[in-house]
């Protein structure tokens, strides 16, 4: 554990250099007394080594950039933040150290989401959304991806959902603008009860 953890510093370490970096030379070409430009489509910053440390380029949407780290010394370097941006929004895509991705930030013009990953399954295991209407949902799922919670709210409505290990669901809570309502279902996910009980 100690060791993972002085890895994560020392990767987080390379990544602020990084951006320093980056900053530093728009700071430098960019701005200096509103005279001169950097401009160019791609912008590559290496290491010592002459491996990547982070890359930068423009698309037809926007830009798109890529920051490297590596976990252990010796070890390849792999993507390890991927930022994009366009005229819909933009993303940040977090990787661990085998490349995969493991958490996902986006902001488009609905709204917004945090996604975070399963080490193993690589499938979706929590999630917040935001949209512009003022509305939220918060999703939980099992390693297999399966909804295990799902809670919402609008401005008219509000619902809660309970799922069983196969997915079917087991409880569900929601309110609307005539009351509140229970529902409960049995293993094959079936209602059995809701509360109150509707004509």
């Amino acid at each position: 554990m100690e060791d993972r953890i002085s890895r994560l510093e020392r990767t987080v370490r390379n990544q602020r250099f990084i951006l320093l970096s980056v900053l530093a030379l728009v700071a430098t070409f960019g701005f200096r007394q509103g005279t001169e430009n950097l401009k160019t489509n791609t912008l590559e910053i290496v290491n010592k080594q002459g491996k990547p440390s982070a890359l930068f380029y423009g698309t037809e949407e926007g830009f798109e950039g890529y920051i490297y780290g590596r976990a252990v010394e010796g070890a390849e370097y792999r993507p390890s933040i991927k930022l994009e941006g366009g005229r819909a929004g933009g993303q940040i895509d977090l990787f661990d150290e085998s490349g995969m991705k493991v958490m996902e930030l986006t902001r488009g013009t609905d709204g917004g989401a945090i996604t975070i990953y399963h080490n193993d399954t690589r499938q979706p295991v929590a999630s917040v959304y935001a949209s512009r209407d003022g509305g939220a949902r918060i999703e939980l799922n099992a390693a297999n991806g399966s909804e295990r919670l799902y809670i919402e709210s609008t401005q008219h409505s509000s619902a809660m959902k309970l799922s069983q290990p196969r997915g079917t669901p087991a409880l569900s809570l929601y309110s609307l603008l005539d009351g509140g309502y229970i529902a409960l279902f049995d293993e094959k996910g079936n209602s059995i009860q809701t509360f109150p009980k509707k004509d």
